[in-house]
């Protein structure tokens, strides 16, 4: 039952912040100069850790590493070299859902705080989801109360996974689509299919193009 108010707690911080903000009926992601900085995939990339002096730069270094050491499913990393503190992640839609076959870019940002405050991970494509606001915003403990200085990027992007796959409305950071989700599942998923193929539809490569992420 503690864990379950913990949850609760946790999930309303995502509301009374989202709620504090003056709304304005479109809001836009506005795209920041590092998303544009040339980046690589992280499993090609080359790091030498030793040369890394502050704590939140060893840190980012040493999730790195683990990312490059087994394959992620979903998401491919691509890391800013001039900058180890900001990611772009190319997710691909999970199977078995509407988000299936189609692929979003999320921008993630670490401060010098890290690792005791977490990530600041934004969808930059924009994704229709009752969790996630029109800025891209995610409302998930793991990015709230539950996040520990030694909760790993890999942990991360699977709750966010997760989340993707399995929707809480009764914590919908829009009220319109929380409603949406639980009265008519249908018109839900169509919702979904519909921004998917506005916003979506880029391949890999169009996205990588566009964002200037390579491979090597």
């Amino acid at each position: 039952m503690t864990k379950l108010f913990e949850r609760e707690a946790s999930l309303m911080v995502c509301l009374r912040d989202e709620r504090s903000h003056v709304k304005v009926e479109k809001p836009e992601i506005r795209p920041t100069e590092k998303l544009y900085q040339p980046a690589i995939n992280v499993k090609n990339a080359k790091m030498d850790i030793s040369q890394v002096s502050t704590m939140s730069n060893r840190r980012v270094s040493k999730e790195l590493d683990e990312l490059k050491k087994s394959s992620l499913d979903n998401f491919n990393v691509f890391l800013t070299q001039e900058n180890l503190l900001f990611w772009k992640v190319i997710m691909k839609g999970p199977d078995g859902t509407p988000y299936a076959g189609y692929y979003w870019l999320l921008s993630v940002e670490f401060s010098s705080d890290f690792p005791f405050q977490p990530p600041n991970i934004r969808f930059i494509t924009p994704i229709y989801h009752c969790n996630i606001n029109d800025d891209g915003r995610i409302c998930h403990e793991i990015l709230q109360s539950k996040w520990t200085h030694q909760t790993s990027m890999r942990v991360v992007f699977q709750e966010i996974l997760d989340l993707i796959r399995d929707p809480n409305p009764d914590y919908a950071l829009s009220a319109v689509i929380g409603a949406q989700y639980k009265s008519n599942h249908l018109d839900y998923e169509k919702s979904i299919k519909n921004l998917n193929e506005k916003e979506a539809k880029k391949t890999i490569s169009a996205i990588m193009k566009d964002y200037k992420l390579t491979e090597n």
